[in-house]
């Protein structure tokens, strides 16, 4: 059984004081804390530690990361207006990012990491959400997709864990290195939104060393 440390996906959407990023905010418990900037939480700077040769890391993003990229010139939302879904989608897909340039980090050492999207998992990571917000999420989700498509279904806890079991421990870590996951296969990128596939930006090597260098400046340390 390799070593698979396994980053935690963030809250959903949570509240934000004064235009500022807060402890609940996902731009915070995912971009700073798990994004590259692992000093934050110093649980998370184990990873460095633990992750001997062979291990592989598993970052936890999500379909959500069709709704933005990571905005550099304006991460914490200081001169435009906060929108949740937007700060979410931010934040998964720097959860990607962290996969790409930890990989390229550490692949040498034959440590590797990929990312993935476990799916929509009804959760207590949801509590804040009304049940408007979730019907809103779930049409929206159904909207992003062609005429025909299925339609939206929330997975069951063991569903939702498969992708995360695969890509950890079943698929040849070559296969899945650097790349992003999702119903227990690499996705193909794609070009606009909707549930499934990745989008380029997310896979991006040199958006991935710039996440990387922005989240060690953010903390004032270096990994």
């Amino acid at each position: 059984m390799p070593n698979v440390p396994l980053t935690p996906a963030g809250a959903v959407t949570g509240p934000v004081t004064g235009g500022q990023y807060t402890a609940h905010d996902p731009l915070h418990t995912d971009l700073v804390a798990v994004s590259g900037a692992l000093g934050v939480r110093k649980p998370d700077a184990e990873i460095f530690r633990i992750a001997a040769e062979g291990a592989r890391i598993v970052s936890v993003s999500s379909s959500a990361h069709h709704r933005s990229p990571v905005v550099f010139d304006d991460i914490h939302f200081e001169h435009r207006e906060y929108e949740p879904w937007s700060a979410y989608g931010q934040s998964k897909t720097a959860n990607v990012l962290f996969a790409v340039e930890f990989d390229r980090r550490h692949k040498a050492r034959g440590v590797r990491a990929t990312a993935l999207h476990p799916g929509g998992i009804h959760t207590e990571l949801g509590r804040h959400m009304t049940p408007e917000i979730l019907q809103q999420l779930v049409a929206s989700a159904n909207a992003s997709e062609p005429a025909g498509a299925p339609a939206f279904n929330w997975k069951t806890i063991p569903q939702g864990a498969a992708t995360s079991v695969w890509a950890g421990v079943v698929a040849p870590a070559a296969e899945v290195a650097a790349r992003y996951c999702e119903d227990c296969h690499v996705a193909e990128v794609v070009e606009g939104g909707g549930r499934t596939g990745v989008r380029a930006y997310a896979l991006d090597p040199e958006r991935a060393k710039a996440l990387w260098a922005k989240s060690e400046e953010m903390v004032g340390e270096t990994f």
